[in-house]
């Protein structure tokens, strides 16, 4: 078990409304990620083809 600290983590911005904290668990098959989304996300409509 690793214990990765708030401080440690990388922190993005996708947009005003979400923001994104991740911690790189030094392990090539899995990494750590919370995002804090405050309205709507994404702005506008999504369309997957």
């Amino acid at each position: 078990m690793k214990i990765v600290k708030q401080n440690q983590a990388e922190k993005f911005k996708n947009s005003e409304k979400c923001e994104v904290l991740e911690y790189g668990l030094e392990d090539k098959d899995i990494n750590l990620a919370t995002a804090k989304i405050s309205g709507r996300y994404p702005e506008t409509r999504v369309l997957c083809k």
